[in-house]
């Protein structure tokens, strides 16, 4: 059995080659970041979820293998809003619909397209009662939102946004993680 330290070795571990190298730069890549998250924060072995041809390096796998996870995660490469040329030159931050303006507003929040992929995503029947996370990239860094009540209150206020009204937080998926792995959850496989 190969450990993560040793996949990471063989694979990569970063943004510029690696994993990135065996795959194309679509859907499947980006949720190829969310599963490499997870083999280098718990220390995963990605072979173990080998269901078939693919398979190996998506969430859906991962959750059928690992059941116990305490947020079924999901993940979708939202797409950026076009800037005009002038917002572009005055350094305007906002080409992606999700500014912090928007995180900390319930009523804009519930207008972006993370939202309503997270609320499609929890309305499919085929889900189990667990928590859902929804990790996304912004400004190239993953966060996530989810309804994971876990969280409350165990991570540094700069970190989180929380949406009461919707019992939602949103914040660095690598923090999420983090806070699981404190909890003591650990690969039994």
């Amino acid at each position: 059995m190969i450990g993560a330290a040793d996949f990471l070795k063989d694979h990569g571990d970063d943004d510029r080659g690696g994993l990135d190298a065996h795959i194309d730069k679509s859907e499947g890549a980006f949720e190829e970041r969310v599963v490499r998250a997870l083999v280098r924060t718990f220390g995963l072995d990605p072979k173990a979820w080998d269901t078939g041809p693919g398979s190996r390096f998506r969430l859906a796998s991962f959750d059928a293998v690992h059941s116990d996870f305490p947020v079924r995660l999901a993940a979708a490469r939202l797409p950026a809003t076009q800037l005009s040329a002038e917002k572009r030159y005055t350094g305007n931050l906002g080409f992606h619909e999700l500014t912090p303006s928007v995180l900390f507003v319930p009523a804009e929040f519930c207008k972006t397209s993370v939202f309503k992929t997270w609320a499609g995503l929890k309305d499919e029947p085929t889900l189990d009662a667990r928590p859902l996370g929804l990790a996304f990239a912004c400004i190239g860094r993953l966060f996530v939102v989810h309804d994971w009540p876990g969280v409350a209150g165990r991570v540094p206020a700069r970190l989180e946004i929380v949406l009461p009204e919707l019992s939602l937080s949103v914040h660095p998926f690598d923090t999420l993680l983090a806070v699981i792995r404190e909890d003591g959850w650990t690969s039994a496989r």
